[in-house]
């Protein structure tokens, strides 16, 4: 069952970023392979660890709407292997929740791609609402700054961050406001790192942590 559901997701995550792709091309991108990045910015994605380093804001400001797409469909190999990762030591319940706030936050940032454009997608990006249903996103509040913190979420953060690397970092999206539910201070202190670290070396501590929730005040 898990393996029909993994299958039928990669293929509605792929059938998104196809539609998303031949949606905006024009008659210069039209005869580019969907997965081929502008040489422009396939630096970015020649790290070390297979996940791409943020562009600078001159990179950024230069992207097009085919760019991004391009480099979010380059990205999510190594996106499907942590999953993979994930799914071999995590519960079942665990990872279908981790996976649905990935699919449905990378669904909302491809409409607020379409739909406001490479400017508004960058703009919005770290305050994108996830459409998963209510139960699986929201935190139990104990007090005004006291939230219970899941690992499913930090990995789902990370996720976020490695499909996302080259057009932001793990600080950046919290810049406008939370992901997946979680502000930044709740993050930071559940995983025991400041922010401004590699989407890589986020997840490595989040694998670290040996529990599932854990309560944290910031």
């Amino acid at each position: 069952m898990i393996n029909r559901f993994k299958t039928a997701r990669k293929a509605w995550v792929a059938g998104l970023l196809a539609l998303a792709l031949v949606g905006c091309a024009t008659p210069a991108t039209v005869g580019q392979s969907s997965g081929e990045v502008d040489p422009q910015f396939a630096v970015a994605l020649n790290t070390e660890d297979g996940v791409a380093a943020p562009l600078s804001g001159e990179e950024l400001s230069d992207l097009t709407e085919s760019d991004v797409l391009a480099i979010i469909e380059e990205s999510s190999a190594e996106v499907d292997a942590v999953q993979d990762e994930y799914e071999s030591e995590a519960s079942a319940a665990d990872y279908a929740k981790a996976v649905a706030a990935y699919d449905a936050f990378m669904a909302e940032a491809l409409t607020t791609l379409d739909e406001q454009g490479v400017d508004g997608f960058l703009e919005d990006l770290g305050a994108l609402e996830s459409t998963v249903e209510s139960d699986q996103l929201t935190t139990v509040a104990f007090a005004k700054t006291c939230l219970t913190v899941y690992k499913w979420q930090l990995q789902t953060i990370a996720w976020i961050g490695i499909g996302l690397g080259a057009l932001t970092s793990i600080a950046g999206l919290f810049a406008a406001g939370t992901v997946i539910g979680l502000p930044a201070g709740a993050v930071a202190g559940a995983v025991g790192i400041a922010l401004g670290v590699t989407s890589t070396y986020f997840l490595w501590k989040v694998d670290q942590q040996k529990w599932d929730s854990k309560r944290v005040c910031f």
